[in-house]
């Protein structure tokens, strides 16, 4: 993996020791300085206090809103309760971990930026370009959860809209990237034409002689 551009956001003034070892140990990234962070879609941003945590928000809220990721490090266990992890999520962080508690620290981050950038490369793939038109930041971020299910993830999607929203489209996607090598052709069934008896059989199948 080539290194990768990160700006470092720190709040942790009572950690020297520990971010020094950190970013030591993450040879992969590239850091930056604060005044070069357009330059970087990735943010590593360093908390140890939890006077800081209001304002880290509201950095997470503006990097949000360009589409950039970024990993929170809370410096000490105290700081990873569950009412601050989720107001960190949803102000816009892609990932919070635990400095002390989370194994392999540097190779999680490793991962998931790796996870990212396949991410980012599909989503400018050919196929998507020729196929699911649109450039608005939340069209971008559904092809980004759609795409990282489809190559990640081996679990079910329901797709739900109005008609000619593109469901099927969607659907095409997440056959197309699904990386599974078993996995048959793409098959494309109108539910409002089966009848509600034989919809089980339909989908399922039946045993030779279950009707008569």
């Amino acid at each position: 993996m080539n290194k990768v551009k990160v700006n470092i956001v720190d709040f942790s003034p009572k950690s020297p020791l520990k971010k020094e070892f950190l970013l030591r140990s993450m040879d992969f990234i590239d850091s930056e300085k604060a005044s070069e962070a357009e330059n970087s879609k990735y943010h590593l941003m360093l908390v140890d206090n939890v006077e800081d945590i209001a304002q880290l928000i509201l950095h997470l809220r503006a990097m949000s809103k360009k589409n950039h990721r970024s990993i929170v490090i809370l410096m000490y266990p105290e700081l990873y309760q569950s009412t601050t992890v989720f107001n960190l999520l949803d102000s816009g962080a892609s990932l919070v971990l635990d400095f002390e508690r989370t194994s392999f620290l540097d190779q999680v981050i490793r991962e998931n930026i790796d996870r990212w950038e396949t991410i980012e490369s599909l989503l400018h793939s050919s196929y998507v370009k020729e196929n699911l038109v649109g450039e608005s930041a939340v069209w971008k971020n559904t092809l980004r959860e759609i795409i990282e299910i489809a190559v990640f993830t081996n679990s079910s999607i329901l797709i739900e809209g109005e008609s000619g929203c593109g469901k099927e489209k969607l659907s095409k996607l997440v056959h197309h990237f699904d990386t599974r090598k078993d996995k048959a052709k793409f098959t494309l069934v109108d539910c409002a034409t089966l009848s509600k008896d034989l919809s089980g059989s339909e989908f399922y199948g039946h045993e030779k002689g279950a009707f008569t």
